[in-house]
């Protein structure tokens, strides 16, 4: 490989820092030593401007293209995990239908308009429960119009809503050729 260009940031498979190149962890280094670093950085990534400025933080992250609103360079964004909550839901219902019931209580025959029914049932009579309803059974309710109430379920426990990934180093070039503007 050739010398690579002041500040180029590259992926690593090795278990240690290559020689002249350094970890992109966020790490701070002084200005002293690394001024033509310093000249192309700045201190976007951290450090106090004076005596020291930070290197880019990739750990855990992954690089994005410059250009989308908010994603100027050195900004960061996004997240690991998401918990899905009434609040971080888009907009949405449930519609539901109400359906009546014709039939009277006390005879037997098809049950039409049931949905949550066995075909043929004895209202008022003794059997067996799931084929047989008594009229005294429920309570009457009026219903005109409304949206249905649902309740909560699931953990609340964030999820994570990474892609597949393999984890390896970026780290950037500290020595180097100090690259020409176009």
């Amino acid at each position: 490989m050739g010398q690579p260009f002041l500040s180029q940031i590259s992926l690593w498979g090795l278990d240690f820092a290559v020689r002249d190149w350094a970890y992109c962890d966020g790490q701070d280094i002084p200005i002293a030593q690394n001024t033509a670093l310093f000249a192309l950085l700045g201190a976007r990534y951290g450090g106090d401007a004076r005596t020291t400025f930070g290197l880019p933080n990739l750990k855990g992250r992954m690089a994005c293209g410059l250009g989308n609103p908010g994603e100027d360079r050195g900004s960061t964004g996004g997240s690991e995990t998401v918990t899905l909550n009434a609040a971080t839901m888009p907009q949405h219902n449930h519609p539901g239908t109400i359906l009546t019931v014709a039939d009277t209580a006390g005879t037997s025959g098809p049950a039409s308009g049931l949905v949550m029914a066995k075909p043929s049932v004895t209202r008022g009579g003794t059997t067996a429960v799931g084929s047989s309803f008594s009229d005294q059974s429920y309570v009457s309710a009026a219903v005109s119009s409304g949206l249905p109430e649902t309740g909560s379920i699931g953990s609340g426990t964030p999820f994570s809503v990474r892609s597949p990934y393999l984890a390896v180093s970026y780290e950037i070039a500290i020595e180097g050729i100090f690259p020409a503007r176009a």
